[in-house]
């Protein structure tokens, strides 16, 4: 934003931008996933309108104020810290400073939880182009089985801790158990 020299006009610029095209791409992923629950909308059109709106609405307002935030944050830290001060992890203060928004999605945990994926296998890649740890073969796969061999002994210790009775099944019958 180098026309902008206010960091709080470029984040308010980035808001009032990114909003209306990121509502209408989330409400189309949003109708496209409520298709599979079609007879219920139905039977109950407006409290199913009003639902889907509403997560739809929060959904924007957390996705864009979390990114308007990153870089906003950004572009504050670059303001008024020195040059030596934090150069390198000022970015990861903002990348978790962005993350806050996401306080307010309530009980979103499949939202947390492809975050925190994605947020793995970032560190993962990182620390292999950096050096930190060498790089192998299949090392996606290793995170993988290393994360359903997690969910399996979180499933053996503590069964009611995996919520939903089919996807606690599905978990037992991937592990080996029998359906």
């Amino acid at each position: 934003h180098p026309k902008l020299p206010n960091c709080s006009t470029a984040f308010l610029h980035h808001i009032l931008l990114s909003v209306p095209p990121l509502a209408r791409f989330l409400t189309t992923i949003t109708l496209a996933l409520s298709i599979p629950k079609f007879k219920s909308i139905l039977l109950q059109p407006i409290s199913s309108v009003n639902t889907i709106s509403k997560r739809i609405i929060t959904m924007t307002a957390v996705i864009s104020a979390a990114i308007g935030s990153a870089w906003g944050s950004v572009c504050l830290l670059n303001h008024n810290l020195p040059r030596t001060t934090l150069p390198t992890k000022r970015f990861f203060l903002s990348g978790a400073l962005g993350g806050l928004p996401f306080l307010f999605l309530g009980n979103s945990r499949s939202t947390f939880l492809w975050f925190f994926r994605v947020a793995v296998d970032s560190a993962y890649k990182t620390g292999v182009k950096r050096g930190l740890w060498k790089g192998r073969k299949g090392g996606e796969l290793l995170l993988f089985v290393l994360s359903w061999a997690l969910m399996g002994s979180i499933l053996e210790g503590n069964p009611e801790a995996v919520q939903g009775g089919g996807l606690r099944k599905a978990l037992t019958w991937l592990r080996g158990d029998g359906f």
